[in-house]
């Protein structure tokens, strides 16, 4: 029985063969895995402070100046409410600027820091001892963490208006007008002369959830609106809302109304008003 030998040409043909397979299969790996990386590089991206998960929402407004000037040639009205700016020592605090602007605005000599020291409600976050849960207050409670910090969270509406009220007695009366409509906001107040504190997010980008903690008095867990911010509304025309916008030396801004809406919804429509008591309500 002789023995079966493959001839030199069937060989190096079968060679060619797993060869040209082996590319093939390396070429089409490296294309799925140069369109994973692309695909990936386009959904995460960072805007600003704010780490986001960006899926297509181009909803993100920088910044833009309004004047005097340009709001009257816009057949719209602007307040002139003092600015401040949060950046530098300020970097949570943007509603203890925004509620400076608006005592300054009224003629009360109090500074942000006197502000945050004497008349903001405060609370910081800590480790409980018994559940070794993160745990604290609501931000409808007090200012959780340091203003002054990076790591600050902020606050809400009632913790601001108790600050007010703390702050000015009874010569003005500080009004939770959370659930109010804006546009409502704009008529009943700001166009009689009187700044509202509304919150919305930094630079209007879209909100996600942040950090959570226990409750204290409920035991509930609580999570973190990330991206929360609180400017001063001093005015409006038909196709933009006006801010004096503490974050980033922003100044007084306009932005568009639709967008200032969506954001102040996600912030759960909250707002505040100070309200000498010259004035009737």
């Amino acid at each position: 029985m002789r023995n079966k030998q493959v001839s030199p040409y069937i060989y190096l043909k079968n060679k060619r063969i797993i060869l040209l397979v082996g590319i093939v299969s390396f070429v089409v790996t490296l294309l799925v895995v140069i369109g994973v990386v692309f695909m990936a590089s386009g959904l995460f991206h960072q805007e600003d402070s704010l780490s986001i998960l960006n899926l297509g929402d181009a909803e993100i407004e920088k910044a833009e100046t309004i004047t005097q000037e340009e709001a009257e040639k816009s057949n719209g009205f602007l307040l002139d409410v003092p600015y401040l700016s949060q950046e530098g020592e300020y970097p949570t605090a943007c509603e203890i600027v925004s509620a400076v602007m608006v005592l300054s605005y009224y003629g009360y000599d109090i500074s942000i820091d006197d502000f945050i020291d004497y008349y903001l409600p405060q609370a910081n976050l800590f480790i409980d001892s018994e559940t070794g849960l993160l745990t604290s207050v609501s931000p409808t409670q007090a200012f959780i963490g340091d203003p002054r910090s990076p790591g600050g969270y902020g606050c809400y509406a009632p913790v601001i208006v108790s600050a007010f009220n703390n702050a000015v007695g009874n010569t003005a009366l500080a009004i939770d007008t959370t659930d109010t409509d804006i546009d409502t906001l704009i008529d009943y107040y700001v166009k009689r002369n009187i700044p509202v504190l509304l919150w919305a997010s930094i630079d209007l980008s879209p909100t996600y959830a942040g950090d959570s903690w226990i409750l204290e008095d409920t035991g509930e867990w609580y999570t973190w609106t990330a991206g929360e911010h609180c400017m001063v509304l001093v005015g409006a025309d038909q196709n933009y809302y006006y801010f004096n916008d503490p974050y980033d030396s922003n100044g007084v801004v306009k932005y568009k109304k639709e967008l200032v809406t969506k954001r102040w919804e996600e912030l759960g429509k909250q707002s505040a008003v100070l309200v000498p008591t010259t004035i009737s309500t």
